[in-house]
């Protein structure tokens, strides 16, 4: 049986405490849980922004440093909802689900919009299927922008003073 995953981006699949690996082909991602013919399976979305670890100071300060004041590193995406769904759904041996993700929310950010919903068939219960509001990771985000800024008017200024006295002598 295949779980095919349309639009998944960065959500991390589970069954039970297992990680399952998100496997390729022909431009399509699927997952195969590891189920009997008829059993029931729970399959199990995740998905945390890097801000809302534990030591997320760590990762983003070695990034910056590594990435030349951050010049070079990836920019972090506005995008900081959680997401925590369980799908459960029934094992057909020669079977297909079909799982679309969402990575937006309405304008205003206060009405609930679905962030896996199912295009095929099979599917017997979704639970916790839309984004959470992270505010820490928000704050966190925020916190990050302008620290990188300040930092990088820091590194400019230290490195116009040195080449001042470079010159001057």
């Amino acid at each position: 049986m295949k779980v095919y995953l349309i639009n998944r981006r960065d959500v991390a699949v589970f069954q039970g405490e297992k990680q399952l690996c998100v496997k390729r082909k022909g431009g399509a991602e699927f997952v195969e849980p590891v189920a009997a013919d008829g059993e029931e399976v729970t399959l199990r979305f995740y998905r945390r922004s890097e801000f809302a670890a534990k030591n997320w100071w760590l990762y983003v300060m070695f990034f910056w440093i590594i990435g030349i004041c951050g010049i070079c590193t990836p920019r972090y995406g506005k995008f900081v909802h959680a997401l925590d769904c369980k799908v459960k759904f029934t094992a057909d041996e020669n079977g297909r689900v079909d799982l679309r993700f969402t990575h937006y929310l309405d304008e205003k950010g206060q009405r609930e919009v679905p962030a896996v919903e199912n295009v095929g068939s099979g599917i017997t219960e979704m639970e916790g299927n839309c984004y959470v509001r992270d505010d820490l990771a928000l704050r966190r985000r925020k916190r990050y922008k302008v620290l990188s800024a300040l930092a990088r008017l820091a590194c400019f200024a230290a490195l116009v003073v040195i080449v001042v006295k470079a010159i001057i002598g």
